[in-house]
């Protein structure tokens, strides 16, 4: 079944709307320093690995 086959999922519900908060996080993944925080190796989780420049270069 595709999205478009579900009558759950309509043309007007097929975009979702993502939280500020996601969309901060998911950023700070995809353009921060690795040495700082990267995705999982199974992409299943982030992790912190210097949190004091995490602090100082990234939350500022």
């Amino acid at each position: 079944m595709t999205l478009d086959s579900d009558p759950k999922h309509t043309s007007d519900t097929s975009f979702a709307i993502v939280p500020r908060f996601v969309r901060a996080v998911y950023d700070m993944l995809q353009n921060e320093d690795q040495c700082i925080l990267s995705w999982s190796a199974d992409g299943s989780h982030f992790q912190v690995y210097d949190v004091p420049r995490l602090e100082s270069e990234v939350l500022r």
